[in-house]
């Protein structure tokens, strides 16, 4: 086989192994009102990422049951993880990532920290953050902006 030709054939064959692998999923990020001073936005990348994407999985089986369970219209469960998310959860997050219970603007990024150094407060807020965020985009009660819904990054 001639030089040209195998490289040929090698050429090829790294473009089907490049068609048939999965994109891998390399951040993930939730979004509420981040353009105001009661939103919240945030983008998680790297060994968390699939610990986040599996609570946000979880999440239609948890609040479908807890729609049967108190016998609640999806409006009515709308309305409470608006509520929660903006009066509860934002300011907790905002307040661990800038010192502030109201989001400080764009100019300011958050505290830089590893995520053994974060409470577990806002760990806990964090995950039902983006439960809420997924579950009112799903459910057509937020539409997905640069400023609200949830945002994947693919590595294909």
């Amino acid at each position: 086989m001639s030089k040209k030709r195998s490289q040929r054939n090698v050429r090829r064959n790294v473009r089907r192994n490049v068609r048939r692998s999965e994109p891998k999923l390399i951040a993930i990020g939730a979004f509420y009102k981040e353009n105001t001073n009661h939103g919240f936005g945030l983008t998680l990348r790297q060994d968390v990422v699939e610990v986040f994407k599996q609570v946000v999985d979880s999440t239609k089986a948890a609040y479908d049951r807890w729609m049967f369970e108190e016998n609640l219209t999806p409006d009515q469960l709308a309305d409470i993880l608006i509520d929660q998310t903006e009066h509860e959860i934002c300011p907790v997050l905002n307040y661990h990532a800038f010192g502030t219970r109201l989001h400080p603007g764009k100019e300011h990024a958050p505290v830089s920290r590893s995520w053994d150094q974060l409470s577990e407060e806002f760990i806990k807020a964090l995950a039902v953050f983006f439960k809420n965020v997924w579950w009112l985009q799903e459910n057509g009660f937020i539409k997905s902006d640069n400023f609200n819904g949830m945002h994947y990054v693919y590595l294909s």
